[in-house]
């Protein structure tokens, strides 16, 4: 029996999301996970602002939006948008290749 690559989000697996903001959640979790970047920017940017201040999800909502806007080829929301994922959780490696990311789409977009 071949396994799943990806484990399915469950309420074991997935983070501390407050109970009146799980729809909001699924929903831009699922549209970020499509590839719907377009939908998933407006959904994530609400959940962003929705948590509340220190909640540990914040940043990686954050970070998800940067690689939102990266795929989409808005390098300086994207970068916008890391900044202020990075200034909340500076040693997060996955911010790391979201940074390595930008850095070539910019060194992509000079030639």
């Amino acid at each position: 029996m071949k396994q799943p690559s990806v484990l399915p989000i469950t309420f074991a697996t997935r983070p501390a999301v407050p109970v009146a903001l799980l729809a909001l959640h699924d929903e831009a979790l699922g549209a970020f996970l499509a590839h719907e970047y377009r939908r998933a920017l407006p959904l994530l940017g609400r959940l962003a602002l929705a948590l509340p201040v220190g909640h540990g999800l914040r940043p990686t909502v954050r970070a998800s939006r940067a690689r939102a806007y990266l795929e989409l080829g808005d390098l300086d929301a994207a970068r916008r948008e890391l900044a202020l994922a990075r200034a909340a959780e500076p040693e997060n490696p996955m911010f790391r290749v979201l940074d390595i990311m930008l850095r070539r789409a910019e060194r992509a977009r000079a030639r």
